[in-house]
């Protein structure tokens, strides 16, 4: 017991309460350029960055479908996009 003592005097103990009745869930979605078949940029551009805290009691059935649908948004717009460039390079081309 003197030990255990003595290091509990020789030790100095710092720390930050734990919240133990939630639970954090981070989203981020980011969108790579595609290099090659198979290949994308790893740095890429950051689209989506939310964080939601919840109790463990709490229904997170909602968290999973605006995940998804932000991501659908973000899918579709980009190949809009896509498309309308390819068009606008098109008739520019065809002039």
């Amino acid at each position: 017991m003197a030990f255990l003592d003595k290091l509990h005097q020789a030790t100095h103990f710092y720390y930050q309460p734990i919240k133990f009745c939630e639970e954090p869930v981070f989203e981020m979605t980011t969108q790579h350029k595609r290099r090659d078949f198979g290949e994308f940029d790893s740095d890429g551009q950051e689209v989506v960055k939310r964080w939601y805290t919840f109790k463990w009691t709490d229904d997170t059935d909602f968290v999973a479908t605006k995940i998804a649908t932000k991501l659908a948004e973000v899918v579709h717009a980009h190949v809009e996009n896509t498309i309308k460039r390819l068009s606008d390079e098109d008739s520019k081309a065809n002039g």
